[in-house]
């Protein structure tokens, strides 16, 4: 660590950088296990048993790094809630810290999407996705969840 030399241009005139770092934070992304692919709804694409054991080893492994766990964030897709239930769950068994944080509510804004159309085209390629929205949406999900958090460290 050490003292941060100059800050990005959107936060120049917002903070002022003669900041120490006091410790770290570490974001983790971490996407949902292997679900029902045959599923109409969101609500039938539930995790397979191998999506449980996946979920419930990523768990086991995060547990293992040492991190206090302040926060829990998820979209609300039915197989991204199962995942971050299944990792809660381990990181309660094995983490020994007396409380773990109950993760927020399911935010709609970081479901899956298509931001943009592929290129080259592909043959999985839906031309009904709606590139525009998905795209706006991605982006304001990144803006309010990395860049904004990043605002925060200050």
């Amino acid at each position: 660590m050490g003292t941060l030399q100059s800050p990005p241009p959107t936060l120049s005139k917002q903070v002022p950088f003669s900041v120490t770092t006091q410790g770290t934070r570490n974001l983790l992304l971490i996407r949902h296990g292997h679900f029902n692919l045959s599923g109409e709804t969101d609500e039938e694409r539930k995790l397979t048993k191998l999506g449980r054991k996946q979920a419930a080893e990523t768990g086991k492994r995060l547990s293992q790094l040492g991190f206090k766990w302040t926060r829990i964030i998820r979209s609300n897709m039915m197989r991204a809630m199962e995942t971050a239930d299944l990792i809660m769950k381990e990181l309660g068994q094995a983490s020994g810290q007396e409380t773990l944080p109950v993760p927020e509510d399911p935010d709609p804004i970081l479901r899956e999407g298509s931001p943009i159309r592929p290129e080259p085209d592909v043959g999985t390629w839906k031309p009904e996705n709606d590139y525009f929205v998905d795209g706006c949406r991605v982006e304001a999900a990144f803006r309010w969840r990395i860049t904004l958090a990043w605002q925060f460290l200050f």
